[in-house]
């Protein structure tokens, strides 16, 4: 069996692609929002374009559940 490996997005605060994911999963759909539960982008801000790019990219990929709501 192959483990996965999920690319570090976020060096500074050690965040994940996956961890990313999560949160956008869980309803997040902005970059403050991401910020907030996973700290990526909020040390240097390097990461900050390839993590909006994520976040367009899963929007973008599915339809809103207008069911699934998440408190912040």
């Amino acid at each position: 069996m192959t483990v996965k490996k999920s690319k570090l997005i976020c060096l500074c605060n050690g965040v994940s692609e996956k961890e990313i994911l999560s949160v956008l999963k869980r309803g997040a759909r902005d970059l403050e929002k991401v910020q907030k539960f996973t700290r990526a982008s909020a040390g240097c801000g390097r990461c900050k374009s390839e993590i909006e790019a994520i976040i367009n990219n899963y929007c973008s990929s599915k339809a809103p559940d207008l069911q699934q709501n998440i408190n912040f």
